[in-house]
Order: C-alpha cells, then sequence, then structure tokens
C-alpha cells in the first residue's frame, strides 16, 4: 500500500486539531460520491452508504474502514466477490487511487487532496470516561454532540474497552439524566426469558408469573435503555425489538394491550454486525436502524498515552487513604510505567484495572502476562534471573512460591479463556458448553481476567 496517512494532527491558535483525508468512490456512470465517515458501507440495500442498483451486488456487498494507516476494504461475505486491480480480497488494503468491482459493478476509489476536520475535546475526562490521547477526545467531542438528541446509538469495541462507560456517559450528558439508567444484558438472559425479561409480562402468562412483573424498557421509562451485546439477541427476539424501535410501543407477555415506551435506546456490542447482517444471523434491518449513530471505543493499545492517567485514577480509587495511594504510585518505576505502556492489553482497560487489583492486595509491581505465552511475564531490566523449568515456564527463586503459582495459573486461566471464546467466535454458551463447564462460571471467571 501506498504511505497514506488517512489522518493528520495539527496546531492552530494553540489549540491541537485533528484532519481526516477523504476519499471519493466513482461508478462507471460518472457520479462521484466524497466521503470523511470512518466507515462507508456498499451494497444494493437502500440503507447503505453507497448504493449500487445492479442485480450481481448483494445488499451488503462490502464496506471500507478508515485506519490510522489507510483504508481498508473488507468482502462482507458477498455472492459475487469483491476485486481490486482485477484480483479477488476479503481483506485488502487499498493504494492511492485503484479500481474496484463489486460484482459486474465497477467503482473508482481515489484519495482527496481535500480534509474533513473532527472535533476534539480539551477535556482528559469526561462522565466516567477518561483519555487524554487524540482517539478518546475525538470520542468525547462526538459523545456531546450526540447526546444533545435522543437517536439511537450503537456503540462498537472489544471486549473490556469501556462500552458500558461511553454508555452511561452519554446517559449523563442528555436530556434524560435525571430519569433512570437501565443494563440490559442480551447475553446474560435465557432465552426463554428474553421477552418477558425485556416487555415484562403479566400475572398467570406462563408457568411461574405469579404477580405482574415490570421489564427493563418500562423500568427505563424517562431513562435510557443500554442494551450490551446486542449481537448475541436471538433472531426472533431482533424482530420484536425492531418494532419497538421503529413504533416505539411493546406488549408485555400475556397482555392484551401495548404500552408506549418513553425511553432512549443505546446498544453496544464487540461482534462485527455488518458482516453478521451479511451473513443472515442479525437482522439487516435491525442492524440498519441501530448502526444509524456508530461511536467506536478505541481499543487501549491504540491509545498508550492514557495508560498512566487510568493507572493513577485506578489506584487512587481503590485504595481509602491519599497517603497509601501515592505510596503504591511512588512505586511505580519509570521502566514499569514504560513496560505498561507498551503492553498490548488483550483485555483492554478491564485488563488494567484488575491488574491493579492485584497490585494493591498482593503489595508487588504489576505485571501484565504477555499476550504469546501463559508464562509469567517478561522481567523488568533489574528483576533477578529466573530459572527455565519444563514446559518453557520460567520461574524465580527469590519470589514465595504461591504468589508464582498464583500468577501462572491465573495466566493459564486467561489464555485458555481468551482460547475457548476465540473457538465459539465470541459465543459464551458455547465456549462453556465446549469447556464443560457451567455458563455462568465461565462467565465469572471472565470477568475476573476482565475478559468480558
Amino acid at each position: 500500500m501506498a504511505d497514506v496517512k488517512t489522518t493528520r494532527i495539527v496546531s492552530a491558535g494553540g489549540q491541537t486539531k485533528l484532519r481526516r483525508r477523504r476519499f471519493s468512490l466513482a461508478t462507471a456512470d460518472g457520479i462521484t460520491r466524497s466521503f470523511d465517515a470512518t466507515k462507508v458501507r456498499i451494497g444494493s440495500h437502500p440503507a447503505a452508504d453507497l448504493v449500487l442498483a445492479e442485480p450481481t451486488v448483494s445488499r451488503l456487498h462490502a464496506q471500507i474502514t478508515v485506519e490510522d494507516w489507510g483504508w481498508r476494504l473488507e468482502d462482507l461475505d458477498s455472492k459475487n466477490g469483491v476485486r481490486v486491480g482485477g484480483l479477488r480480497v476479503r481483506d485488502a488494503d487499498l493504494p492511492g487511487a485503484c479500481t474496484l468491482q463489486l460484482g459486474n459493478a465497477e467503482l473508482r476509489f481515489e484519495v482527496e487532496e481535500t480534509e474533513a476536520e473532527v472535533g476534539l475535546s480539551a477535556d482528559d475526562r469526561l462522565g466516567s470516561l477518561l483519555g487524554r490521547s487524540i482517539p478518546m477526545r475525538a470520542l468525547f467531542d462526538r459523545l456531546r454532540k450526540v447526546a444533545e438528541s435522543d437517536a439511537i446509538a450503537l456503540i462498537l469495541g472489544e471486549t473490556g474497552s469501556g462500552k458500558e462507560e461511553v454508555a452511561s456517559t452519554l446517559h449523563g450528558l442528555s436530556a434524560r439524566a435525571d430519569g433512570p439508567f437501565m443494563i440490559f444484558d442480551c447475553a446474560a438472559v435465557s432465552p426463554q426469558l428474553l421477552e418477558s425479561e425485556l416487555f415484562g409480562h403479566e400475572k398467570g402468562a406462563f408457568t411461574g408469573a405469579t404477580t405482574r412483573r415490570e421489564g427493563a424498557v418500562e423500568a427505563a421509562e424517562g431513562g435510557t435503555l443500554f442494551l450490551d451485546e446486542i449481537g448475541e439477541l436471538p433472531l426472533d427476539m431482533q424482530q420484536k425489538l425492531l418494532r419497538l424501535l421503529e413504533r416505539g410501543d411493546y406488549q408485555r407477555v400475556g397482555a392484551s394491550t401495548r404500552r408506549t415506551a418513553d425511553v432512549r435506546f443505546v446498544a453496544a456490542t464487540h461482534r462485527d454486525l455488518a458482516r453478521a447482517a451479511a451473513r443472515g444471523t442479525f437482522r439487516e434491518d435491525l442492524y440498519f436502524r441501530l448502526a444509524v449513530i456508530e461511536l467506536r471505543v478505541p481499543p487501549l493499545r491504540d491509545r498508550p498515552d492514557d495508560v498512566d492517567l487510568l493507572l493513577e485514577h485506578f489506584v487512587r480509587a481503590q485504595t481509602a487513604d491519599r497517603d497509601e495511594a501515592q505510596r503504591a504510585l511512588d512505586r511505580l518505576t519509570p521502566a514499569t510505567r514504560d513496560r505498561l505502556r507498551q503492553h498490548p492489553w488483550p483485555g483492554n482497560v478491564r485488563e488494567l484495572r484488575n491488574l491493579v487489583h492485584r497490585m494493591l492486595v498482593l503489595d508487588e509491581a504489576p505485571r501484565p502476562a504477555p499476550a504469546t505465552s501463559p508464562a509469567t511475564p517478561a522481567p523488568a531490566p533489574n528483576d533477578p534471573p529466573s530459572a527455565p523449568v519444563a514446559g518453557g515456564v520460567t520461574v524465580d527463586p527469590t519470589r514465595p512460591w504461591m504468589a508464582q503459582k498464583r500468577e501462572l495459573v491465573s495466566a493459564l486461566e486467561a489464555r485458555y479463556l481468551e482460547a475457548a471464546l476465540a473457538h465459539a467466535d465470541g459465543n459464551i454458551t458455547h465456549a462453556a458448553a465446549n469447556a464443560e463447564v457451567e455458563r455462568m462460571y465461565f462467565k465469572r471467571l471472565c470477568k475476573k481476567h476482565g475478559i468480558l
């Protein structure tokens, strides 16, 4: 790929600004569209960002995503494929100019010289969110704008990146801040109980329904309902949720009348919903209804400038005495802080918070587990030498046996859980079944290690 940066940081009048390069897509009949969005969906569906009225183009055919290093083209499992320069691709980096073929439709991709200015907040915190990095300050600016309306928002981000905190902050900035903020975890409720938990039920609606019960929608009246892990919602419930979002009313299980919902809906997922919609595992119409406004939470590895800020926040938040918190921070050497900034953080902010908790409980230096090995983390420059043992695991004979045993077991647990989830495509129920453990126990272990 050509060396083309999508964004650049400029300083003007004492203010830092972010500018994003635009790109254009031109059809064979001469129509050209210019884009500065972070994601452009292409297909025959009327709600796509670029609609191609061509029979060989799938409803959701492909998408172009803006990354720091350039533009990424992904085939969304289309029927007739995507080609760049005549070669079929599934996931490719785009050069500064090229021809794309989606089915029989041709598009000319070009990077423009013009730029769009991306708003940046001047603050390093917003609600419960912290960040002085450019990606977080851009998110803060977008959050303030989105909070001014009642529009549905879809929060996208990796597990542990802070999607719930983004939803809570959005609620706190909105005109509904005095109303309730209700969380409905779509992955944590049994499929048989989803409708009742979401919409409520009448007395006698089913066996065991001895009283009338309000659901999450009713409990969120006047406030915000956060639909966490929306990608785990079964297809039959997706249809009922879509009706609620489009018509603004719902029906308790066993009721004969419908109720109006005065609720702002915010959803979140770590899944690629566009790809799921293209595959048919998530309803297209619900996806487009949710994805009008997207809020992308950057992973911690993409904002190392925030590690020190978050580290100090978690230490102070988890330590009652101010002097004790300062002593804990003073023990963090420059080498340790540098090692933490360079860590890839597969568990994101949740992993860092859990690491601080472990550091304070065990009264030891923070040692994040390496992403590529279940063994103990690589030693700091001043650490004592370690002795290798069978299986590639290393031990430190100068440290207590039980402390090292806990670390090794913890690292093994975390590595196994991550692998099990990856093998099950992120589905907790399937991962737990494969591991032959109860689903709730599996989920508790995941939360313990900052994986969920």
